[in-house]
């Protein structure tokens, strides 16, 4: 069964939350924040991050059907791909390594601290999905017809 309108639409928006927390991040290293600033657009980004790959784990069995065509392609699938159409997995690369070097600055912090924990456990929910979709593909599964998994692949 192909994934379920709300629950694509689900993830949709998370990817749409995921890809404007991305451009809110590189917007707030530009401009130089105050520490409060800087803390709640970290726990932002990892909130959205989290809720991102949490979606994304949920339905990639589904991803995986529709990719090597044992489902079809529900109609709302571009939607997916589109909402990461302006900030993909390279604008998401330099928020991260600019929002490391701004975190020098506000080290010792306490509120920069405590967002930077959440900020580290939204990078490990990604490693690890990485990684166990790395595995799902090297254990055979193909995926193909220009799934491009929000860039992840």
């Amino acid at each position: 069964m192909a994934l379920a309108s709300a629950t694509l639409d689900a993830l949709i928006n998370a990817a749409a939350r995921f890809s404007a927390a991305i451009e809110q991040q590189l917007e707030t290293v530009r401009n130089a924040p105050a520490p409060a600033e800087f803390a709640e657009k970290i726990r932002a980004y990892a909130e959205a991050k989290i809720a991102y790959f949490t979606a994304l784990r949920g339905e990639l069995p589904e991803l995986i059907n529709i990719a090597t065509g044992k489902e079809p392609r529900p109609v709302q699938f571009d939607r997916f791909a589109a909402a990461f159409s302006i900030s993909g997995e390279k604008q998401e690369k330099a928020a991260e390594e600019k929002t490391r070097a701004l975190l020098e600055h506000f080290s010792g912090d306490p509120d920069v601290e405590k967002a930077w924990t959440e900020f580290e456990r939204a990078q490990k929910i990604e490693e690890t999905f990485d990684k166990d979709l790395m595995g799902s593909i090297s254990r055979g599964a193909a995926l193909v017809g220009g799934l491009e998994l929000a860039n992840k692949l």
